[in-house]
């Protein structure tokens, strides 16, 4: 995996958009989806899109006035990467205990569960 740092919440708020659609994505269309839940201004949105590119989130590429963006990080691979450094700062907690503060309170679809028990026993066997 590639050497990733945890992005800030706005920066985290154009990767989750980038995600949900097909690349490539200008930034007019990022504006146009963004603006439906925050008031940024263009530039605000070009200094974000540089620190991304800069990160090595997104590439981009100049086609005539507008730019392109690309995404080099999966969603997928961003939440291993949030999930292994949750899981180091709070190393000392059990698995169980982990998953009882994930889920402690909230009512579990039998469908949820049976997953959760197929992955459990999958693991069981693999990891053995």
């Amino acid at each position: 995996m590639k050497l990733l740092r945890k992005l800030p919440e706005a920066e985290f708020e154009i990767m989750k958009v980038v995600w949900e659609k097909e690349p490539p994505l200008t930034s007019s269309m990022l504006m146009e989806e963004l603006r439906q839940t925050k008031e940024w201004k263009v530039p605000t949105l070009s200094s974000l899109l540089s620190r991304l590119v800069e990160r090595g989130y997104l590439s981009t590429e100049k086609k005539g006035k507008e730019r392109t963006y690309y995404p080099l990080i999966t969603e997928d691979e961003y939440l291993q990467f949030e999930s292994q450094d949750f899981r180091q700062r709070y190393s000392q907690r059990s698995w169980i205990s982990l998953m009882n503060a994930f889920y402690d309170g909230e009512v579990l679809k039998d469908e949820e569960l049976d997953q959760m028990q197929a992955w459990l026993d999958t693991k069981r066997k693999t990891d053995g």
